[in-house]
């Protein structure tokens, strides 16, 4: 899984309808983390970027039964 670039953060957060608040509530992190994964001041990785993918993604069900192997 590759880390997303800045502007491909923001692009699916906007695309799935969510503020950085709101998107901050649901992941359980500070706003500010959000504005510095927007900000390429801080990279988005790990457990992070597994929930933020489950959350901005279009069908979130696929793509976690693709993330565990499931068909």
């Amino acid at each position: 899984m590759n880390n997303p670039t800045p502007n491909q953060i923001k692009q699916a957060r906007l695309k799935a309808g969510l503020t950085q608040a709101r998107l901050s509530q649901i992941m359980g992190v500070n706003v500010r983390t959000i504005g510095k994964w927007e900000n390429n001041e801080r990279p988005l990785a790990g457990a992070a970027l597994v929930l933020f993918n489950i959350v901005t993604a279009e069908n979130p069900a696929n793509y976690t039964k693709n993330l565990i192997g499931e068909k």
